[in-house]
């Protein structure tokens, strides 16, 4: 029996760091496997997670929910197949629809793989009624499918809002310890207690964003970088940038989401940033560029 957690959630809610903080109370024990569906021309997560010894199998340029669902259960059958492991972890992209995931998967039963399936979705705390408003029913699809909701970034919101939060969530269940101290395994414990349920969910069509990647980018200071990008979500719809730098020989992970962007020293040669949102790709190039510094 084969054990897949899908962890779902928006852009940049934090199921990377979720998958991380698991693999590095598990890796003593057991081999960690991930599967890994980026929104965006070059591989951030999947480096991330590499970074942290993880076992990664990316499947790229498409949605594992729809135009590569095909890809999307090869690869699951090929680990199981091969690697016998006892737990894959699957980190869909921010803009799949979970109630699809959970339907595709079905298709690995009738093909005679025992699994048991769990769904996970990551809840940005500081941007949940945001969230809600703009997205409506795909964002609600994300939460209704999850057996569990982790709630992240709950620091940056007061008890009040919190409430409000949990207010919104009756009925779910929600996990609030997204820290370091909590072992990964304790989470994966509390989400097998799950209630099983049909999975029947209307046809919600996902969001279309825009996508756009800063390559060739030179060099550039880092707290200059942090308020160039931090200004892009002001002057234009973004909701994601995320990749890697490079300033005087050392190389940068950046983690933006609006309001917020976070740059952290990271090993590796790669380099490139991923832009994700409604935007005109010209004037945002333009404006990466120079024109509006």
């Amino acid at each position: 029996m084969t054990e897949i957690y899908l962890i779902s959630g928006f852009l940049g809610a934090g199921k990377t760091s979720l998958i991380l903080k698991i693999a590095e109370d598990l890796q003593q024990k057991e081999k960690i496997c991930v599967v890994e569906n980026e929104f965006g021309e070059i591989s951030i997560d999947g480096a991330i997670l590499q970074s942290g010894n993880v076992w990664v199998k990316e499947i790229n340029q498409g949605c594992i929910c729809c135009s590569l669902v095909g890809d999307f259960r090869r690869g699951l059958e090929e680990i199981i197949d091969n690697y016998h492991p006892r737990r894959i972890f699957v980190e869909p992209s921010g803009v799949a629809k979970l109630s699809e995931l959970i339907r595709s998967l079905a298709g690995l039963e009738k093909r005679g793989k025992e699994i048991e399936l769990f769904s996970i979705t990551v809840v940005d705390a500081s941007k949940y009624f945001l969230y809600l408003k703009n997205f409506k029913e795909f964002y609600k699809d994300q939460i209704k499918f999850a057996d569990v909701l982790v709630l992240s970034r709950k620091d940056q919101v007061s008890e009040e809002e919190l409430q409000n939060i949990l207010s919104s969530l009756k009925g779910k269940r929600v996990w609030r310890n997204f820290s370091e101290e909590v072992p990964g395994e304790t989470l994966l414990d509390f989400v097998q207690k799950k209630d099983l349920s049909d999975c029947k969910a209307d046809v919600i069509k996902a969001p279309e964003f825009e996508q756009w990647t800063w390559t060739n980018m030179g060099e550039m200071e880092p707290e200059r970088m942090r308020k160039k990008i931090l200004h892009s979500f002001e002057a234009f719809k973004l909701f994601r940038v995320k990749g890697f730098f490079s300033y005087e020989g050392k190389r940068y992970l950046l983690q933006g989401t609006p309001g917020e962007v976070r740059i952290i020293p990271m090993c590796g040669n790669q380099e490139g940033l991923v832009f994700i949102g409604n935007f005109s790709k010209e004037e945002l190039k333009e404006y990466i560029h120079g024109k509006y510094d």
